[in-house]
């Protein structure tokens, strides 16, 4: 079964999901949250699927904060995985 990285939508249609704002990071975390255990989730995915649909491409403004958050969702699926989760 796919991932539904649409849940993701909700985090990134805010205007500041980009500023890395402690609001805008927990609910980055919250909507997280909903997909990251499941075993086919890919942090990768996750990004190829939110700049097809929100229109970030690589080297536009928002590509280098698309992929801190990226990088972030692959540290939360290390984490689950080195901690038995």
């Amino acid at each position: 079964m796919a991932v539904d990285y649409s849940k993701m939508d909700s985090w990134i249609q805010v205007p500041t999901w980009h500023t890395r704002h402690a609001l805008d990071v927990r609910r980055f975390n919250k909507q997280l949250e909903l997909i990251v255990d499941d075993v086919d989730f890919h942090a990768d995915d996750m990004g190829a699927y939110l700049r097809a649909t929100h229109n970030i491409s690589f080297g536009s403004t928002y590509s280098d904060d698309l992929d801190r958050y990226v990088a972030d969702a692959w540290a939360v699926k290390e984490f689950l995985n080195a901690s038995g989760r």
